[in-house]
Parts: C-alpha cells; sequence; structure tokens
C-alpha cells in the first residue's frame, strides 16, 4: 500500500496467544477458551496458529527535490491511496 511517499507493505501475520483467555481480575481461564477457539475456527493458519493481526513496515520513498517533506514519511489528507491485492491468506 502507498500513501504519498510512504510505502507500507505486510510482512506476516501476527498470531493470537491463549492470554486472552485468562480473567485477570479472577485469576481464571474462560472455560471456553474464548475468544480464543473462535479465533482457531474462523482466522486459523497451520503454519502460525490463530491469527489476531498483521505485521507491517514502511519505507520512506524519495520525493522530488523541491517537497518540503523531503527524506520524511508525511501522509497528507489529499494524497492517492494505492494499494496492490494478493491472493487472500484465509
Amino acid at each position: 500500500m502507498r500513501i504519498g511517499n510512504v510505502m507500507i507493505r505486510q510482512t506476516g501475520p501476527c498470531a493470537r496467544c491463549k492470554a486472552i483467555t485468562i480473567n485477570y481480575e479472577c485469576k481464571k481461564h474462560d472455560e471456553n477458551l474464548e475468544p480464543y477457539s473462535s479465533l482457531i475456527k474462523t482466522r486459523m493458519l497451520k503454519s502460525v496458529g490463530p491469527v489476531f493481526g498483521m505485521y507491517f513496515a514502511y519505507d520512506i520513498l524519495p520525493e522530488n527535490h523541491h517537497s518540503e517533506y523531503k527524506g520524511h514519511g508525511c501522509i497528507r489528507l489529499s494524497d492517492n491511496l494505492m494499494v496492490r491485492v494478493k491472493k487472500k491468506m484465509f
């Protein structure tokens, strides 16, 4: 994805651990392991586990030498958004 002179690329899935099944006030696990159990049913990748989100990295692309933001990433309200779609993960 590119917005202005900032290129944002997906670097990989973020797996969810079972810590979300713990009620820290009661110090007990949810008996049904929710919401972890639901994530396993709907967002499971065999190589990673249940996917909770995605990791992203960014690169600053060079702009023309007259730009006041030269060398800095700057996303402006009027910038175009460009997206390249790859195959679906799930």
